[in-house]
């Protein structure tokens, strides 16, 4: 009697390690997805950390140097934060307001809020205002203003990478980012979806 030598798997064997496998990415996805989130609201908590420091000192540096007023009702008061950057603020609460629009808390605009994170956060991060990003456009921001009748502009700063889709012309209501008030100065932190 002569035995032939096998080759290959077992279907037990097979069924084991397709097995193993399968515990493995139940326990191990779970962990990588919740990582990568907990490291989104890490670097959003970083930059309303830095943001919200910024408004701060901006504020303090204006009443420091006798709370300016505008040169005109259109042009808000600057402040020179350091040699290459000045800031424009509102005089009414001296908080940044960007140098794009008329300057007010309740008259921003898109560039604006540009302006405001470009002029607070020293960063090699790209922004983009709402109308100039799609779905195939890479920023780091998605900038978007809302305005609700005469309450103040509040600028909307979301994290790209935590996009699904952009909506036409509002806020997503999806993603990481923070909210700044110019009136107030306020920064707040948010995490939908």
């Amino acid at each position: 009697m002569t035995f032939s030598k096998q080759t290959g798997f077992t279907i037990v064997e097979m069924i084991t390690v397709i097995l193993i496998l399968v515990i493995l990415a139940i326990t191990v996805v779970p962990k990588y997805l919740d990582a990568s989130e907990q490291a989104n609201d890490g670097v959003r908590d970083t930059l309303v950390r830095d943001f919200n420091s910024s408004v701060r000192n901006v504020r303090m540096k204006w009443i420091m140097d006798g709370s300016p007023s505008a040169t005109s009702n259109n042009n808000g008061a600057q402040v020179s934060l350091n040699d290459d950057t000045t800031v424009t603020i509102d005089d009414n609460y001296g908080y940044p307001v960007g140098s794009n629009g008329r300057d007010r808390v309740n008259n921003l605009n898109l560039a604006d809020c540009e302006s405001v994170f470009n002029d607070l956060v020293e960063h090699n991060l790209t922004t983009a205002r709402r109308g100039q990003v799609n779905n195939t456009t890479y920023v780091n921001f998605d900038i978007v203003v809302t305005r609700q009748n005469s309450t103040p502009d509040i600028c909307h700063y979301t994290w790209s990478a935590t996009i699904d889709s952009r909506p036409a012309n509002s806020a997503p209501s999806e993603g990481v980012g923070f909210s700044y008030n110019p009136q107030e100065g306020t920064v707040t932190a948010f995490n939908f979806g």
